[in-house]
């Protein structure tokens, strides 16, 4: 209990809204620009219905907000390089579905897709040995991105 009321402090909702609010653009993106392109594109056989990305997504984007909000409590001289990863990483998801959806550039997308995550990977690196907390609430979003990454892989090969 000590440990989710560290989670769920001003800087911890603070930084779930802040994510949330940056997100906001990726989500408008994707449910602008899908259309019929996408729909017949050839998808990998392990693709999810399009309810599970709405259900996974919110849930993703409030484990990294918490994990953001760890990261307000680490050492002043890690501080800046947890931050700067963080929203590194975080800039290369919001330009996904900008890339994939509305320019509907598959190649570009599976790019950056393979940038994020090898950003997150660093990242995720990083925060296991200097901000553990923030490692384990990424855990989830990182499958995910690998996950995604796959998807992303098949529909390059495939179209």
């Amino acid at each position: 209990m000590k440990t989710i009321k560290k989670l769920f402090t001003k800087e911890g909702f603070l930084s779930i809204f802040l994510v949330y609010s940056l997100c906001l653009g990726a989500s408008y993106w994707t449910h602008r620009s899908i259309g019929p392109w996408y729909y017949v594109l050839n998808k990998s056989p392990y693709n999810p219905p399009s309810i599970v990305f709405m259900v996974v997504w919110p849930v993703l984007y409030t484990f990294m907000g918490l994990a953001l909000g760890t990261l307000w409590s680490i050492k002043k001289s890690l501080k800046f390089k947890a931050l700067g990863l963080f929203f590194l990483q975080l800039g290369f998801n919001l330009l996904w579905p900008y890339i994939f959806f509305k320019q509907k550039d598959i190649t570009l997308a599976f790019g950056v897709l393979s940038i994020l995550w090898a950003a997150l990977t660093f990242t995720q690196v990083f925060y296991f040995v200097n901000a553990r907390r923030a490692f384990w609430l990424l855990i989830p979003y990182w499958l995910w991105v690998s996950f995604a990454l796959y998807l992303n892989y098949f529909i390059f090969t495939h179209n």
